[in-house]
């Protein structure tokens, strides 16, 4: 509940103690990861992420993974923990909109952050407006970084 209204301070506390009672338990490292990405520090989720991981190949620790990755500007390794999560999971929603802006934002590949924009779209029971606008400017980009054709030659019939 603390950390689903954001009192930062109860639920760090909170979670640290049931880390000590359960130090193995992949699910309360994420949760105490999630509380560190919400606060900025990335480092210290990245090592709860890679904890978690390494006690179970869980798809959202990847994922999660992959987005302290990406603040911490290391592309290479958080494509590559997204792709570790969706060799778990291919349909994994999450993870599909992450690499998405991971493509579009950071390594400016446009249609495959299309693809999995779509692919996140697909794994929802609704579409979610927000990526559906960032897939139409992604066409619209495209369509304006495409070159305008050639002018013709034509020639005299005498």
């Amino acid at each position: 509940i603390a950390l689903r209204s954001e009192n930062w301070p109860v639920a760090e506390r909170k979670l640290l103690a049931l880390r000590e009672q359960y130090p193995d338990s992949p699910g309360i490292m994420i949760n105490l990861g999630i509380l560190y990405q919400n606060l900025e520090r990335d480092s210290e989720a990245e090592q709860l992420f890679r904890e978690a991981i390494a006690v179970s190949s869980d798809v959202d620790a990847y994922n999660l993974l992959g987005v302290s990755l990406r603040r911490q500007g290391r592309f290479d390794e958080a494509l590559a923990a997204y792709r570790d999560a969706l060799a778990i999971d291919p349909e994994h929603a999450d993870t599909h909109r992450n690499i998405g802006i991971l493509y579009d934002v950071y390594l400016g590949e446009p249609v495959k952050a299309k693809r999995h924009y779509l692919a996140y779209q697909s794994a929802l029971p609704e579409p979610d407006e927000r990526v559906a606008g960032w897939v139409t400017e992604l066409e619209y980009r495209s369509r304006q970084a495409m070159p305008a054709p050639a002018p013709t030659e034509t020639q005299d019939v005498q």
